[in-house]
């Protein structure tokens, strides 16, 4: 128990000496969506810079500015794909539950459902953009689903495994 309490009082502290940091990103971010234009490469720039915490990097507003030149182009190709897809399933779900057959009107709720789900997907689009980084979101899973699995866990080698936490001395 000692040792989940120390990782958990480490975490505090990070939070704490971040904090005023991660503030000031987030009005920036909040400027960003009021001015629309630089809205969804700030989405990507906020996730860059709380990767990079995570990660254990040093931070500053830098990061952020950083995240925000890296990502402009890939966010803003993200951002239009995952639109066009949303309207696509929206058209299919108002075109199937508008028909007379009830058939096609359970085909419209089967694209509703495909509509939920594919909403839920998107609060993991950024992430994995960021995580890709330059070898592209969309270039890795389609070539090789695997490849996306392993490079998800290749930066994990450097965390403490959750025996070596209940061991308590750090070491793998």
């Amino acid at each position: 128990m000692l040792p989940a309490v120390r990782v958990f009082l480490g975490a505090l502290g990070d939070v704490y000496y971040e904090l005023f940091l991660l503030v000031g990103v987030n009005l920036l971010w909040l400027v960003g969506m009021i001015t629309i234009i630089p809205a969804v490469p700030a989405t990507a720039a906020v996730f860059y810079l709380t990767s990079q915490m995570v990660k254990g990097e040093s931070i500053d507003f830098g990061t952020f500015f950083r995240g925000f030149r890296n990502f402009f182009a890939q966010s803003w190709l993200l951002f239009a794909i995952s639109q066009l897809i949303s309207l696509v399933i929206l058209a299919n779900v108002v075109f199937y539950i508008n028909m007379d057959s009830e058939l096609l009107r359970l085909i419209g709720i089967l694209w509703a459902y495909a509509m939920v789900f594919w909403l839920c997907v998107q609060m993991y689009t950024f992430p994995l953009l960021i995580e890709q980084g330059s070898r592209g979101i969309f270039r890795v899973p389609v070539g090789n689903p695997c490849a996306l699995r392993r490079s998800q866990f290749s930066a994990g080698d450097s965390y403490p495994s959750a025996s070596s936490l209940h061991r308590g001395d750090g070491s793998e």
